[in-house]
C-alpha cells in the first residue's frame, strides 16, 4: 500500500509542478518546444497521463482487492521505461537526471508488478 501510495505522490508532484511551471520541468528533463502541439503533448503526458496513472495508483492502494487495476497502474509506470529502452536503441542511454529517472521507474514499476 505504501509503495502504491508513494509512486503515485512522485507522479502528482510532478504533476503539479507541471501545472505551476512547465518550462521548468521542460528544462529539467531536457525538452524545448517551440510550437504548440509539443507542448499540448508535454501536458498530455505529464499532466493527463501521469495524473491517471496516480488515481489508479491511489485506488490500487486502498481497494487491494482489485487486483487487475494495480497491475495495470504497475505497467503504466513500467511504460516510462519500456519507450526509454525503444529510445536507447535509436539514440543511446539517457543521460543526468534521465539515467536515474529510467532506474528509478525500472526499480518501481517491478516492485509494483511483483506486489500487485
Amino acid at each position: 500500500m505504501l509503495l502504491f501510495l508513494g509512486v503515485a505522490a512522485v507522479y502528482l508532484l510532478i504533476t503539479f509542478q507541471v501545472l505551476r511551471r512547465p518550462s521548468s520541468v521542460m528544462q529539467d528533463v531536457g525538452l524545448r518546444f517551440d510550437n504548440i502541439n509539443g507542448l499540448s503533448e508535454f501536458h498530455a503526458i505529464y499532466v493527463g497521463i501521469w495524473s491517471v496513472t496516480a488515481a489508479m495508483l491511489i485506488y490500487s492502494a486502498f481497494f487491494p482487492e482489485e487486483r487487475a487495476l494495480a497491475v495495470f497502474a504497475a505497467l503504466m509506470v513500467l511504460a516510462q521505461p519500456i519507450g526509454r529502452i525503444v529510445a536507447l536503441f535509436r539514440g543511446g542511454l539517457p543521460r543526468g537526471k534521465m539515467q536515474l529517472m529510467f532506474v528509478l521507474e525500472t526499480i518501481g514499476g517491478l516492485w509494483l508488478c511483483f506486489l500487485a
